[in-house]
């Protein structure tokens, strides 16, 4: 129902844009962050400027619109920044465990014609340092940010992160100047312009085709998509119909007061991880960071004091006596002692796993330091038996603030 909720919004902004709609994608989007466990950072992102864009646009002054506009780009930057810092890390910058090579192990099998010799630390210094390049075109409102911005995300699109980069280019359009915005509708409205970014399109899927390992007719028209927009790209930077005097472009790209104070508050929340509040949300996606205190890995930040946001279960049994020594499951019973879990996780287990056949589900372990056991995961008060200091494991079961499917032990490969 979200879905057809987005979709319908959606249409409405496009058949006529009014900031009702975009609260509504606001209010959808946060519905699925806080009871669907969301985990996406790109979630978070529309929630934000759909928010904030909305109440600009209901407010209709170009006081509004201004810092409306400079809070999307300020955020859709330090969403960069914020990636690169998270990758700061150990792993990252190991080539056995660095999401990096899994990136390029995934491209590598999705274009087999293109010679892939970087790997890491080189390829992961190249990843950070091709981000905070993309926070600075963003911040300046460069135009260079579209090239070098799409080269950055369509390998991931076409394989790890299908949507994130669609999102992003929502981002950087609210960093393009007016004069730029002119350019590129002059652009479009001129039909060998048109003719021109038709050209780049077509140009773009032969290109990619004489890499590609097997057909994706989803994929290869985003490529095509990409061809276009660079050709457009192209055609409006000839026209040069922005003219900047030296500093100009800097002074043109300081944001509005309300923007900074939107940014202040995103690089709060971004930090989290590193007090042990979350990590999803965060632009932590595929950096290889570690939260919990027995396998800190960040370079900049020390392991914050405490025993941890995870939930570590130490024995499991599926099942009465008639299970014998080792319970109905003992396969799953071991990747629940492998895995560190979170109150949210242990609610979907229970929605999932909680059957006559394999009950009681026994648990055993310890979580904020202190020890807990659930005699059955399917009771009604089974909860009772964890923590209940702030916040409480039954306060909003469908927000999913940690990371799923993290095993206990230290170096392993990437998780998203």
């Amino acid at each position: 129902m979200p879905r057809v909720g987005l979709s319908l919004c959606a249409g409405l902004l496009l058949w006529r844009p009014h900031g009702a709609w975009l609260l509504g994608v606001c209010a959808l989007k946060l519905y699925t962050l806080l009871c669907l466990r969301d985990v996406l950072t790109q979630s978070l992102l529309l929630a934000l400027w759909s928010g904030v864009v909305g109440v600009a646009a209901l407010r209709g002054t170009r006081a509004t619109a201004r810092a409306g506009l400079d809070a999307v780009r300020v955020t859709a930057a330090l969403t960069y920044a914020l990636a690169s810092l998270h990758k700061l890390n150990g792993d990252f910058f190991d080539p056995a465990t660095s999401c990096a090579d899994h990136a390029l192990r995934q491209v590598a099998a999705l274009w087999p014609a293109l010679p892939t010799p970087l790997a890491s630390p080189g390829l992961a210094v190249l990843v950070v340092l091709w981000e905070i390049a993309l926070a600075g075109l963003v911040l300046t409102r460069s135009r260079w940010l579209w090239p070098v911005g799409l080269a950055f995300h369509l390998p991931l699109t076409l394989t790890l992160a299908p949507a994130f980069g669609a999102v992003m280019v929502a981002g950087w359009s609210a960093s393009v100047p007016a004069r730029e915005a002119v350019a590129w509708r002059r652009v479009i409205r001129r039909p060998a312009e048109r003719l021109g970014a038709l050209i780049g399109a077509l140009g773009a899927l032969g290109l990619e085709a004489l890499v590609r390992g097997a057909p994706d007719v989803w994929g290869q028209a985003k490529v095509a998509v990409v061809g276009g927009l660079l050709s457009v790209w192209w055609g409006a930077l000839r026209s040069r119909a922005r003219r900047v005097a030296p500093g100009g472009a800097w002074r043109r790209a300081r944001a509005h007061p309300a923007a900074r104070w939107v940014g202040v508050a995103f690089v709060a929340h971004g930090l989290s991880p590193y007090v042990g509040l979350r990590v999803q949300h965060t632009a932590a996606m595929l950096s290889n960071l570690r939260i919990d205190p027995e396998c800190h890995n960040a370079w900049l930040f020390p392991r914050y004091g405490g025993a941890g946001p995870y939930i570590y279960i130490d024995h499991v049994r599926f099942g009465g006596p008639e299970g014998g020594a080792e319970g109905l499951r003992p396969k799953r019973a071991q990747v629940l002692r492998e895995t560190l879990w979170s109150p949210t996780a242990l609610h979907t287990m229970r929605a999932n796993w909680c059957t006559s056949a394999l009950r009681p589900i026994a648990l055993g372990g310890h979580w904020r330091g202190a020890p807990f056991e659930l005699a059955d995961l399917c009771a009604p008060d089974a909860f009772d038996a964890l923590d209940q200091s702030w916040p409480s494991p039954s306060w909003l079961p469908g927000h999913q603030a940690f990371q799923k499917n993290l095993p206990r032990a230290c170096h392993a490969a990437c998780v998203h």
